[in-house]
């Protein structure tokens, strides 16, 4: 154990070992790792000069040469499979799901956001929270995010029972009304039969009805 906990002692070394091994796909090149003399609450830059996204290292390879090897278009990237098996299993292939980020890629360029936003793919900022916390633990995370939009399911499935999410989006909508940054909520239908559920607020929007902008102002 005490070798695993090692690195610690030289931390330019061990990421400067961890940025070559990996090869991912960037721009630009760093002088240093981090300055280790630094505090931590003055939270110093890791790799000054050098700019990456994270969703292209997800979706392509780093091989100059064939930027789809390990990740064809016909291979699976995705499974998605729901608690308890319901409504079986859901298979997303990598060009399927390179398809996908482009689509949604281009609504949020068409709602608006832009790079430094609180989205991955645009540069964006990204943050996750789990739909099984209460309305007060979201919104104290979301409040210090400010996100412009939130992208949230409808259902949830716990202990094998479906759980309606429409009144706690129509709170989080309610609590977040303060945040000037914040446009509104996307609802994700989790189930075929949400996918015509009831708008409950204003600020909700279908996630087709979203999609549907980037090709009206495209």
């Amino acid at each position: 154990m005490p070798r695993l906990r090692s690195w610690i002692e030289q931390r330019s070394l061990f990421w400067d070992f961890c940025w070559q091994y990996f090869q991912l796909i960037h721009e630009g090149s760093f002088e240093i790792v981090v300055d280790e003399t630094a505090r931590i609450d003055s939270v110093p830059r890791w790799f000054e000069g050098v700019r990456l996204n994270f969703a292209e290292n997800l979706l392509f390879s780093s091989d100059a040469r064939d930027r789809l090897r390990g990740k064809e278009d016909d291979k699976v990237a995705v499974v998605a499979v729901r608690e308890a098996g319901a409504e079986g299993q859901t298979y997303v292939t990598w060009k399927e799901l390179r398809s996908r980020t482009g689509r949604l890629v281009q609504a949020l360029k068409a709602h608006g956001v832009k790079c430094g936003d609180p989205t991955t793919a645009l540069g964006a900022i990204f943050s996750s929270v789990t739909t099984d916390m209460g309305t007060k633990g979201l919104l104290d995370r979301l409040s210090q995010i400010k996100p412009v939009w939130l992208f949230m399911d409808d259902f949830a499935v716990y202990n094998r029972e479906k759980m309606d999410l429409r009144s706690k989006i129509a709170e989080v909508v309610k609590g977040l009304d303060g945040v000037v940054e914040f446009q509104g909520v996307v609802a994700m239908p989790r189930f075929s039969f949400s996918r015509q559920s009831q708008v409950v607020s204003p600020k909700l929007a279908p996630c087709t009805t979203f999609s549907l902008r980037c090709h009206m102002t495209g």
